[in-house]
């Protein structure tokens, strides 16, 4: 496997905006960075399709 290539930001911190969701452990890891950057755990499941039954009954009722 490749290592992610080093980006440094105009702040001089390092930055690495491409992270690999591939593999059994995606939804897991794009939770866990959602979670790291502040997203609220209502956010994070309607993202993930927790909102997908309540528009579902709306639009096909």
């Amino acid at each position: 496997m490749n290592p992610m290539p080093v980006i440094v930001n105009a702040l001089g911190r390092l930055d690495n905006p491409v992270v690999d969701l591939r593999g059994v452990n995606q939804f897991r890891e794009l939770v866990r960075l959602l979670e790291r950057r502040g997203y609220r755990t209502e956010h994070i499941e309607k993202t993930l399709g927790g909102d997908f039954p309540a528009h579902s009954s709306r639009v096909w009722a």
